[in-house]
């Protein structure tokens, strides 16, 4: 099959495959692009990371997620000071990419206090502006939908997400990720898309389907973000460009503003998109596993 040229693939969809198995699987299906995180990159260390990368001709489009200041512990229970932060940002820079995710984290356990998680996390996300100024970098902050007992709390739609934007002064260096997984449900999104469009860094169409509870986050999910295409499409028609001009910039569905985003679908999805048929073997290695993630 042909990859779709506008397409790229976030290594979550694939998990728990490690960096190597999904670049070779990328390679067989055509991929040129791919969305990573920074669990995968450090289980092999940068350099090696670099170097399969290279090998398989595929380029990152963003690098998540850096932040995890709510507790200072990532997903995994780590911890995470500062200094790991901005190895992070010289990480992205190496890989090629000049998109990081930013997600606040998980509260500490026991911890009930949302109010100063997210002003930890506000704080933290200022603190960083500088230093990925520095580096060109933007910052894609993710909101997560806030049924998700962790990092959902605190950022857990996008209108909190882009008035932290606007309380940090708008710089140009902070935007948002938008995965429709979290977002199809806010009732005021077109608006929203109006307001925070030139802040739209990356575009998430589709994601993993989470093991637990797949009756109440996975029914019917492919109509509402089938919905959502079609109202950021209306809601950004005003922000017309001629074309594409810029690297790894796209346009979403039907719209003509210019979006990056990161599409988290199979191989045998992305073929539909490109009308190319019946999936080949070449989709086997991502749709024979279990797809699992974390927000």
């Amino acid at each position: 099959m042909t990859w779709p040229t506008r397409l790229s693939f976030n290594d979550m969809v694939a998990y728990p495959r490690r960096l190597d198995e999904l670049l070779d699987a990328g390679k067989q299906a055509g991929m040129t692009g791919i969305g990573l995180h920074i669990h995968l990159v450090e289980e092999f260390g940068l350099q090696r990371a670099v170097e399969l990368l290279r090998a398989s001709n595929i380029v990152v489009t963003n690098y998540s997620a850096v932040g995890h200041w709510a507790s200072g512990l990532d997903y995994g229970g780590r911890p995470r000071t500062s200094a790991d932060l901005l190895r992070n940002l010289d990480e992205a820079l190496a890989l090629g990419t000049d998109i990081v995710g930013v997600t606040g984290g998980r509260l500490a356990e026991g911890d009930k206090d949302l109010e100063s998680a997210r002003a930890r996390v506000v704080e933290g996300i200022r603190a960083l502006i500088p230093h990925a100024k520095q580096r060109n970098l933007k910052l894609a902050i993710e909101p997560v939908h806030p049924s998700f007992p962790g990092s959902g709390l605190v950022f857990p739609t996008l209108r909190y997400t882009l008035d932290v934007i606007d309380a940090l002064g708008g710089d140009p260096c902070l935007g948002v990720l938008l995965d429709t997984y979290h977002v199809w449900w806010e009732p005021d999104l077109p608006a929203l898309l109006r307001r925070g469009v030139d802040r739209v860094f990356i575009v998430q169409v589709s994601d993993c389907r989470q093991p637990w509870s797949p009756r109440t986050r996975g029914t019917g999910r492919c109509s509402a973000r089938a919905a959502l295409i079609s109202t950021c499409s209306s809601a950004t028609s005003r922000h017309s460009t001629p074309g594409s001009t810029t690297r790894r910039s796209t346009r979403l569905a039907t719209s003509s503003f210019r979006w990056r985003h990161c599409c988290s679908v199979s191989p045998r999805q992305a073929q539909r998109c490109s009308g190319r048929g019946s999936a080949s073997a070449s989709d086997k290695p991502f749709s024979d596993r279990n797809r699992r993630g974390y927000a």
